[in-house]
């Protein structure tokens, strides 16, 4: 005996050997990475119920080694020492730092309460780092090795249950330990992981059950082949006899078939393994009575029943029972007992009914077609491939269930669509994509490490061919009311398979899987079109959360804009609720959208509400992408909403409101093809009382883009208000616009050319046409020759004077917007 836990006595490193011991037990050194591979491999194969069940029995059988190990190796002052000796190993060891808070135990009585501090647990740091935060204490083998230290210290059950947990963001982890009784009941589910999971069977245990179970199949298709095939109705019930009793290593089969009328059957059994009997007895015997009395399919277990067979009896310790009954006849088939004393299975059951079904129909056909050869076996090979059908089908609808509740719960756990992706993905084993309406990326899942996915799809959604099979696909799918179709298109190296995400005549979106060189099979449809409607359930569910959101920011904010508030502090503390801070800088926009399909008019098509609701989402998302926005307010094809300001100093916010106008231009091109649009900026808004006037700015914007006939345009009211011709009638300035050098302007838009641009550069250059050509990186002639041409096509005089001061004039207009 060794007296006091120096643990450290114990450990030799050979180095020539390879070798580490504890007391003559070699230890193996390894990174905790390498252990928390494993644990994901037992997650990812058994599932995580069954990974925590091995874990923590693995943590637990540890606990049981190492307190009896101690007890021989130390010499303990008292037996709170010996106990206290394994979290002292576990620190030793860098698995966790274990601190004792509080220890109660009664041999006697067999009571024991402890609870104990634990820093630095290795489990819960490499959860955190791979899976972030949990929702229920990951440290499973810690967990075990307690409670089977503390067993073993006791010698009863002592079960231990992780109170907090690092792992779910706790400062720390805490374990309590009870005797099993002492928990009356609590915590089953841990008190159950340290029992033996029957689920975990071995691999060549499972292997030799599926290879049992392929061959009884086999057999059972072979069977149900030569029966069905044979046309001879005095041969069938013997050849079910004997393949039955063949099937299931039966000592007994029996069959039947009874007329109604007489109460008479011919029975059909086995003499011995190799010969069948046939007679005929009356309706009073036992099995006579027994089959008209039981029409119900049964498995009879340990029964211990005497059954009569009219010629003698048999004791029967269990049997399954299924019986016969079509137009043609009545019965049934009985298997007792089988040769091994093993008892009967559902599966037997299952095996049995099928043989069974197939006899009776064969036998009835044998009898009803015996001289129809032909189309008897037409009828069977009809019902072969049925049978191979109904299986397809019924494999087919099994997959789709457990595809269908794995996605569901992803959505009632609300995980969102980031996790429906990645499940999705999983499934398929191949990159995601979600998109909304607009096909404007929600989620992504890549499978693919060599080009970002979102950059994919938005090179590819510009491809004019893709876009228009999206769009008549959608407009199909809203049409039909079977909307479960889908499209493939070949995109470069990738194989798109895509499946239309609706609900209610409404498109949602689309979901889209790719693949280099990979076929579509039937999981991956069944996956697709569970996926859609879940995602439907998601997005409809997020939609429904962000209309109640919006519609609550959306009365706030027409207050402001009618300047409607009560008193500006209530209104202040409102908008804090709200997420907005009204002591920072806002400006109002505002955006009028014009659907190009609508034959020039000015209100949105169709079915208004929903497309209304669909374009205040897009142009959320879109503005978003450029600042904080508070929600939209929406009307026809009007729409007013609010840039966020916060952050940016006075000085720096004309450069940033150009940055912002950029981008709306950029992301307005690409978002909304087929409209026209207008946005205008309003003034800043320092205060509660400025959203008004910020509104009315902004509105006065786009009156003045609209009017000067400026399309697909964004400009704030300081580039307006800086000319200094606010007050003046619009429609005049658009005149003087036109007159001065509108038929500059629309050579330039219907040649492509650059006069514009070479007349300002002339009047910027101060009319010297050397410096021009240097600053315009032009030659000299061909800035004369332009100059010639603005003359020839505008009828002007660039030598007159009040001439140029006019088309400087015109051109400081167009500039400012």
């Amino acid at each position: 005996m060794i007296s006091g836990p120096v643990f450290t006595d114990l450990l030799t490193v050979n180095k020539d050997e390879g070798l580490i011991r504890f007391n003559q037990n070699r230890l193996l050194l390894m990174e905790s990475e390498t252990i928390f591979q494993l644990r994901e491999e037992l997650i990812q194969n058994l599932g995580y119920d069954i990974a925590r069940n091995v874990l923590t029995r693995f943590g637990y059988r540890s606990g049981m080694k190492d307190v009896v190990a101690f007890k021989n190796l130390y010499y303990f002052e008292s037996d709170a020492d010996w106990l206290l000796a394994g979290p002292k190993m576990h620190t030793l060891e860098g698995i966790v730092h274990s601190t004792c808070e509080s220890l109660e135990y009664d041999r006697s009585r067999g009571t024991f309460h402890m609870t104990a501090i634990w820093r630095n647990s290795y489990e819960a740091e490499q959860h955190l780092q791979k899976h972030g935060r949990a929702n229920e204490p990951v440290c499973w083998s810690l967990t075990g090795y307690a409670s089977g230290y503390a067993s073993g210290f006791m010698g009863s059950q002592v079960v231990g249950i992780e109170t907090m947990c690092q792992g779910m963001g706790d400062p720390y982890c805490k374990l309590e330990l009870r005797s099993l009784e002492e928990w009356n009941g609590q915590e089953n589910r841990v008190i159950d992981d340290l029992k033996q999971n029957m689920i975990m069977k071995s691999l060549q245990t499972m292997l030799e059950e599926e290879r049992e179970r392929v061959s009884l199949l086999k057999h059972l298709n072979s069977a149900i082949i030569d029966i069905g095939m044979s046309l001879e109705s005095s041969n069938m019930p013997i050849k079910t006899v004997t393949y039955a009793q063949r099937l299931f290593n039966a000592k007994k089969v029996i069959l039947a078939i009874v007329n109604v009328q007489s109460g008479k059957a011919v029975l059909y059994e086995t003499i011995n393994r190799s010969e069948v009997a046939t007679k005929v007895f009356a309706g009073d015997s036992d099995i006579a009575a027994f089959i008209l009395k039981n029409r119900q399919p049964m498995v009879w277990e340990n029964s211990e029943k005497v059954l009569d067979l009219g010629s003698g009896s048999i004791r029967v310790r269990n049997l399954i029972y299924i019986p016969l009954d079509s137009k043609e006849l009545f019965g049934a088939i009985i298997v007792i007992n089988k040769v091994n004393g093993k008892q009967f299975t559902q599966n037997d059951q299952e095996l049995l009914t099928l043989l069974a079904t197939q006899s009776s129909i064969a036998l009835g056909n044998a009898r009803a077609y015996e001289q129809t050869n032909r189309d008897l076996k037409e009828k069977v090979d009809e019902l072969y491939r049925v049978n191979k059908l109904l299986y397809a089908e019924h494999d087919a609808l099994q997959k789709a269930t457990n595809i269908h509740s794995q996605l569901t719960s992803v959505v009632l756990e609300g995980h969102g669509l980031e996790m429906i992706a990645r499940n999705l993905g999983s499934i398929v084993n191949k990159s995601v994509i979600i998109t909304d309406q607009f096909y404007n990326i929600m989620s992504v899942y890549g499978q693919e490490d060599d080009f970002d996915l979102k950059e994919f799809w938005h090179t590819a959604v510009q491809d004019p061919t893709l876009k228009q099979e999206l769009s008549l696909f959608k407009e199909k799918q809203l049409n039909v009311d079977d909307k479960r179709a889908h499209i493939f298109y070949k995109y470069g190296h990738f194989e798109m398979f895509i499946v239309p995400v609706t609900a209610s005549k409404e498109s949602l979106g689309f979901v889209i899987t790719l693949e280099k060189n990979k076929t579509h099979n039937q999981l991956e449809s069944i996956a697709m079109e569970q996926v859609a409607t879940v995602i439907a359930l998601e997005i409809l569910k997020q939609k429904a959360a962000f209309e109640t959101e919006r519609r609550i920011k959306k009365d706030f904010l027409e207050e402001l804009l009618k300047n409607s508030h009560e008193n500006e502090d209530g209104t202040m503390t409102r908008a804090k609720e709200l997420g907005m801070d009204l002591s920072q800088l806002y400006r109002v926009f505002a955006v009028e959208l014009i659907d190009e399909d609508s034959n020039g008019q000015t209100e949105l098509q169709g079915d208004t509400v929903n497309r209304l609701g669909n374009l205040c989402q897009a142009l959320e998302r879109v503005i978003k992408q450029v600042s904080d926005s508070m929600v939209l307010i929406g009307k026809k094809n009007y729409f007013i909403g609010t840039l966020s300001l916060i952050g940016k100093s006075r000085k720096n916010t004309d450069r940033y409101l150009q940055e912002v106008i950029e981008n709306l231009e950029k992301l307005f091109k690409i978002t909304f093809p087929n409209y026209r649009w207008y946005i205008g900026i309003g003034s800043p808004c320092t205060g509660v009382a400025n959203f008004n006037s910020s509104y009315h700015d902004a509105c006065t914007t786009i009156e003045t883009i609209k009017s000067l006939r400026f399309e697909n345009k964004c400009s704030s009211y300081e580039r307006i208000a800086v000319l200094g011709l606010l007050n003046i009638n619009i429609e005049q300035l658009r005149r003087f616009v036109d007159k001065t050098i509108g038929c500059l302007l629309e050579y330039d838009q219907k040649h492509n050319s650059n006069l514009i641009f070479t007349l300002d550069l002339y009047y910027k250059n101060n009319c010297n046409v050397e410096k021009s050509a240097r600053k315009g990186f032009m030659s000299s002639s061909t800035i004369k020759y332009r100059l010639r041409r603005i003359t020839e096509i505008a009828n002007i005089d660039l030598s007159d004077q009040e001439t140029n001061l006019a088309i400087q004039l015109a051109l400081k207009i167009i500039q400012g917007l």
